[in-house]
């Protein structure tokens, strides 16, 4: 699904290319490009050391619980509107191109004959070997590691989670007011800076970030992300009581 998603985020005139300014990309294609040098560097160690087992939990976790779940869900609304995010939508795609790319040479000892597949389908890149078989396995990036961001993304990451969670299962579909409550200027910060993210990814309708002094919203399902963050969700008026 995550191939298919980029073959059609691509197109068919996309040529891969290197990144060399990426403090000026997106903020979660700098984080992706930061936990994907993570689970390079933690696959080759546990290689080396013979835990198989280790390699593949670390591939898995990647693969699914950030490279799908948070950068793609992310990431496409910059494709939806095609009138907005022409610099993000552009850096989204070589994120994709990188990420399949590094992603599937990585997983390719423990998955040969389905990586090779699809990794036959991304385009193709100048010097690029004829198979996977014969590709270089992927090495640590130095300049793609960024603890900050990837510190800033576990607190928005939980965050969403605890959004989700708050979302009545007889509204699924219907998008809520949102509001974060956040204890001193770092926290405020994070919740400001990625308020795009957290909203796409909780598919609230908005947050408003409030700081220590303000009044909680009323009406709200609440829930304590730490200790410098509370999260509210405003369902006032959205259940049926005598229904539920």
């Amino acid at each position: 699904n995550a191939v298919h998603f980029a073959m059609t985020k691509l197109g068919d005139d996309y040529c891969p290319r290197e990144i060399h300014t990426i403090e000026s990309m997106p903020l979660i294609c700098q984080w992706t490009l930061s936990v994907l040098n993570k689970a390079v560097w933690k696959t080759i160690s546990a290689f080396e050391s013979y835990k198989f087992s280790d390699a593949s939990t670390v591939l898995y976790s990647w693969w699914q619980y950030q490279f799908c779940d948070v950068f793609i869900e992310a990431v496409k609304p910059y494709f939806e509107n095609l009138s907005e995010f022409e610099y993000a939508r552009e850096a989204s795609r070589d994120t994709l191109w990188i990420s399949l790319d590094t992603g599937l040479r990585l997983l390719h000892p423990v998955m040969p004959f389905i990586t090779e597949e699809l990794w036959q389908r991304l385009p193709r890149a100048e010097g690029k070997k004829e198979s996977i078989m014969i590709s270089e396995y992927p090495s640590v990036v130095e300049a793609w590691t960024n603890e900050g961001i990837e510190e800033d993304l576990e607190i928005v990451n939980a965050a969403v989670r605890k959004f989700r969670s708050l979302r009545p299962q007889c509204n699924e579909n219907r998008r809520f007011p949102a509001f974060a409550l956040c204890r001193g200027h770092h926290i405020t910060n994070i919740m400001k800076t990625y308020e795009f993210e957290i909203t796409t990814l909780a598919s609230v309708s908005s947050l408003k970030v409030l700081v220590e002094n303000d009044m909680a919203p009323a009406g709200c399902a609440e829930d304590i992300v730490n200790k410098n963050l509370t999260v509210y969700l405003k369902l006032e008026g959205t259940l049926d009581t005598e229904t539920n």
